[in-house]
């Protein structure tokens, strides 16, 4: 699976990426063990229970930003992780197992400090509906998948900067 960029079509599959190496995505390596020391102004949740598709943002990500991705498979796993870590931006997918991402961000939105972080809902639902449920959700701004390089990229330099203060809670 890879990127493809397409203007107004979003990314399509184009590069490669063998099926099931999410296992050595940051939750489960020693860079998961570094992030808990990272710049929490650097560090992003990436939240979806495809592993091609955190693959695949994490390479857009670290091939162009010198972010501390943290993963998570699902809305508790996502939850767990956001209460554990302080973030600068959370991505998350709206349709995932165990727990979803509307009911993760209404939680996330509850905890400290959970009110100041920017959460972006990755979702496949079109259409106004789909954006306002993701809105009322708790969501500050909605992706509609597949997610554009430019448009994964351009959310990230939106709410992602180096000289900002640390959103959210500390470490």
């Amino acid at each position: 699976m890879k990127f493809n960029e397409m203007p107004g079509q979003g990314s399509g599959p184009s590069r490669r990426v063998r099926r099931g190496s999410a296992a050595a995505l940051p939750h489960s390596s020693p860079a998961f063990a570094a992030a808990e020391l990272a710049d929490p102004r650097r560090k992003v949740l990436l939240a979806d229970d495809s592993p091609d598709s955190l693959v695949l943002m994490e390479l857009c990500l670290r091939k162009r930003h010198d972010l501390r991705l943290i993963s998570a498979r699902n809305g508790k796993e996502a939850l767990e992780k956001f209460n554990r870590f302080a973030f600068a931006l959370v991505l998350t997918d709206m349709e995932m197992p165990e727990m979803d991402g509307y009911t993760a961000v209404a939680l996330m939105r509850t905890a400290p400090g959970g009110a100041e972080v920017p959460i972006v809902a990755l979702t496949a639902h079109e259409g106004a509906a789909a954006v306002q449920k993701c809105l009322d959700a708790g969501c500050d701004e909605c992706l509609s998948k597949p997610v554009s390089m430019a448009g994964l990229l351009a959310v990230v330099e939106k709410y992602v900067r180096q000289e900002t203060d640390t959103a959210g809670r500390t470490e």
